[in-house]
């Protein structure tokens, strides 16, 4: 698949391999460009392809509080509390998170970190209840949050901001670094990029300094971090390989030639910005790294719980008759026309249900009235594996969710768009919805067809994923 205009627009200032990205946080050891370079992303791809960020929905002021209270209340679970070596150290958001009746769960790490038992650790940055009940605490025990520790950091942030001086050294560098990209970006775009690296810059020591502590405590042999390839923890990434600490990441969705995150230039390969990469890509199968630009290597483990929902799923024609179509925040008018359009041509005892992005969920009530007005139902379950196997058919345009469908053996219909070639091929994707009659085929087929006779590609998806990630902690 093709790589976008934003990437050739990094790839492009990246293969200049200029001196101005070695560029050092004022006061700091941290490289700055890391920390630019997913902000400014994300900007180039608004300004350049339609891709519109989500504004998030801020708590009641009650229940800001109430967050707050819960993050600095010393509890068992918190990272403070965390005192012993662990081999391995899983640091994740919490945002893949599972509730299930045992307790609330990471798709994205319990089954490996359990996997390594008293070897791993896993700490994450949303808070942990304790006490309650059984369902709202961790479903791994060895589940610790680290939101007492950036509560510290928030205090600390507004005592001790970036000094004038070199707050004014900053401004001077971010000029620099953001001038080739003067016709791309808006000045409303570029002022958004500078709040979001001050922002982080902000925070960098004093994160830093939690993060020592932590490894202090623990002494892992090799760290896990979530989304490492995006920047916003590459100072922590340096911290761990200054102290000899192997940084793998465990893939969390799409990722391709088109994605920013993955994709690096000739400067990234520089021994003072490959410290700030992770060294490892654990992918969901050998698929996935065989298209980015990624100076580590990419080492194919699998997804066990969509392994576990596959092999659990009921047999296609013992399915209800169900269509899945999943938003991926992208041409959102399109995307309700088409969900629309889509409940009119199916027979009426067809179910349409509509799956928001999980950044979209806050505010979904607003985001889709229109679809709640025609009366579809919305999905909003944290685990979609349940989804995709209660359904017959799934639709999509840019989503993981797509090739997530290939293990469940459903129909996959992919809405034409001006993206789609970047992220869902026509090989791997042969079912096309390009206007109202490629959707009343579609429609058609689904309704009255048989079961699809396509099968998932075996490099997608990695079989035996607990295994194989055994067999890589192992090394």
């Amino acid at each position: 698949m093709e790589d976008t205009p934003t990437v050739r627009a990094l790839l492009e200032v990246e293969e200049d391999a200029s001196e101005l990205l070695l560029e050092r946080v004022p006061g700091t050891d941290a490289l700055l460009w890391p920390l630019v370079r997913w902000p400014l992303a994300r900007a180039l791809s608004e300004e350049g392809l339609n891709v519109t960020s989500v504004p998030r929905k801020r708590p009641s002021r009650p229940k800001a509080l109430v967050q707050h209270a819960l993050g600095m209340v010393p509890t068992p679970v918190s990272s403070d509390r965390l005192k012993e070596a662990v081999e391995h150290l899983f640091i994740v958001s919490g945002t893949t998170r599972v509730e299930t009746p045992g307790g609330v769960g990471n798709w994205l790490t319990d089954s490996y970190a359990t996997a390594l038992d008293e070897r791993a650790a896993v700490v994450q940055d949303a808070p942990l209840r304790y006490g309650g009940p059984r369902a709202e605490r961790p479903l791994v025990a060895r589940t610790w949050s680290f939101s007492r520790a950036l509560r510290r950091v928030d205090q600390r942030t507004r005592l001790e901001p970036l000094a004038a001086k070199e707050l004014s050294q900053f401004d001077s560098i971010m000029a620099d670094m953001l001038a080739p990209f003067s016709r791309q970006l808006s000045e409303r775009l570029r002022s958004r990029v500078l709040t979001q690296v001050v922002y982080r810059v902000n925070r960098l020591p004093h994160v830093a300094r939690e993060f020592r502590g932590l490894l202090d405590r623990t002494h892992p042999r090799r760290i896990y971090m979530q989304t490492a390839a995006y920047g916003d923890r590459s100072n922590l990434i340096r911290i761990a390989h200054e102290r000899g600490i192997e940084v793998a990441e465990l893939q969390h969705g799409w990722i391709g030639a088109s994605h920013a995150a993955y994709n690096f230039g000739a400067v990234m390969r520089r021994p003072e910005l490959l410290a700030c990469l992770p060294d490892t890509l654990l992918t969901f199968g050998e698929y996935w790294g065989e298209e980015i630009r990624f100076p580590g290597r990419a080492v194919p483990v699998g997804k066990p719980s969509l392994e576990e929902a596959a092999r659990a799923a009921a047999p296609y024609e013992k399915r209800p008759p169900r269509v899945l179509v999943v938003s991926s925040i992208m041409e959102r008018e399109r995307l309700i026309s088409v969900t629309q359009l889509l409940r009119r041509q199916l027979p009426d005892h067809w179910q349409v249900v509509f799956r928001p992005h999980p950044s979209e969920r806050a505010t979904v009530n607003e985001l889709y009235a229109a679809l709640l007005d025609d009366g579809i139902e919305l999905d909003v379950r944290s685990e979609v594996n349940s989804s995709i196997s209660n359904s017959k058919a799934v639709i999509g345009m840019v989503s993981t969710v797509l090739y997530e469908a290939l293990a469940f053996g459903v129909h996959i219909g992919v809405v034409e768009t001006d993206l789609a070639d970047h992220y869902s091929s026509a090989k791997m994707f042969p079912d096309r919805i390009s206007d109202d009659s490629s959707l009343a085929l579609f429609a058609n087929r689904i309704a009255f067809g048989d079961a699809p006779h396509s099968t998932p590609e075996a490099n997608v998806w990695q079989s035996e994923s607990v295994d194989s990630f055994q067999s890589f902690a192992r090394s």
